[in-house]
């Protein structure tokens, strides 16, 4: 049995992209829009970013989400190369994706400058055609050196002065993520709208499990909440969790609480780098939180807020008024990886933290 779960790589055939609709039709609203409109998709590691921007830059997706698709022009610039990613790599890339638009396409440019650029676009908005760049991961330009301030103005000129707008990828929102200050402050950011992605909703995890389970003998669809529970909503760790799933229903047929055991220990330890990167770019605030809460510790009022973040982005869940963490495996994480000693535990709750401790015990000699 060949499985169709491929957690490594983006997807890149529209036809297994699952879900995003609501995302998706708030996008293409603002690149149908009369003017198109630039947005800024954030969303934190392996939540599935690269494959929503290619799945909106496609030939496909363009023909069915617009009513005059023949006027768009799209480009889609993936920001990161083997190499360090510069303004030539940039500009180089433009040159090559643009140059049949130009009006003597069978000349070589002498120089692929911003000047370049600017009369590709002023020849393109001539024709009426409307320009989309689609920049993945935009966040290694803005954190690169290598852009001055002026690239930032350069492409803020053009989006006001012509029908282009940029569909950008980053794990923060850009202004955070910006190599100085003077940047940071640039107006150039002003143009986008910020789109959060977050993990998929319960129809979209339906649908996941649907699609591919087509071989009934090791059919996992019965397996839904027992992998959400596991894993949380994120299409990373889920499409990990069914991939393994199927594996293991194929070799050993019947799911026995030994064989269990083994799948989880298995699914724990493919997920550790992910879980590591995650913790990684956490907020300090987010993690302390989630490292409260994993040993049960009461979260004042004061910080409900970040409660109120952590379930925007999916890692809590509130059922019947108290919060839980979404994946199990994500708190054995936290358990193991959090400082005891940096949790403040108010008097009383002694037993919380010796249980905190006999609890990383036993899953360190694990």
């Amino acid at each position: 049995m060949m499985t169709m779960y491929n957690y490594n790589s983006p997807i890149t055939d529209p036809e297994h992209f699952i879900g995003r609709r609501a995302l998706v039709s708030k996008i293409y609203a603002r690149i149908g829009a009369g003017r198109p409109q630039s947005v800024s998709i954030v969303g934190d590691i392996k939540i599935g970013k690269s494959s929503l921007l290619g799945y909106l830059a496609h030939e496909t997706t363009k023909r069915e989400m617009l009513n005059n698709p023949e006027e768009y022009i799209y480009l889609y610039i993936p920001c990161r190369t083997e190499n360090q990613f510069t303004l030539g790599t940039f500009t180089g890339t433009i040159y090559r994706m643009t140059r049949k638009y130009a009006e003597n396409s069978s000349q070589e440019s002498l120089q692929v400058d911003y000047n370049y650029f600017k009369r590709m676009v002023e020849n393109l908005h001539k024709q009426n055609k409307k320009i989309i760049l689609f920049l993945d991961d935009f966040n290694l330009i803005t954190l690169n050196p290598e852009f001055p301030l002026e690239f930032f103005s350069f492409l803020r000129s053009l989006a006001n002065n012509y029908n282009l707008a940029y569909i950008t990828t980053s794990y923060e929102d850009l202004q955070k993520l910006c190599v100085s200050k003077d940047i940071e402050e640039s107006p150039f950011f002003n143009i986008f709208t910020n789109m959060s992605l977050r993990g998929l909703d319960p129809s979209d995890i339906d649908s996941l499990f649907r699609q591919f389970s087509s071989d009934v003998e090791h059919s996992i669809e019965g397996y839904i909440n027992y992998l959400t529970n596991l894993v949380g909503s994120g299409p990373y760790p889920l499409q990990m969790a069914c991939y393994y799933l199927e594996k293991f229903k194929k070799e050993y047929g019947e799911f026995t609480p030994d064989i269990k055991d083994q799948f989880e220990t298995l699914l724990s330890e493919n997920l550790q780098d992910y879980h590591q990167q995650l913790w990684q770019h956490m907020e300090d605030s987010h993690q302390s939180i989630l490292s409260c809460l994993a040993v049960g510790k009461q979260i004042p009022q004061s910080k409900q807020y970040l409660i109120r973040d952590l379930n925007k982005k999916r890692y809590i869940l509130n059922e019947n008024g108290k919060s839980q963490f979404a994946s199990s495996l994500l708190k054995n994480f936290v358990i193991e990886n959090s400082d005891a000693s940096s949790i403040k535990v108010s008097s009383g709750s002694s037993l919380k933290l010796f249980l905190f401790r006999l609890i990383r015990f036993i899953l360190n000699k694990k």
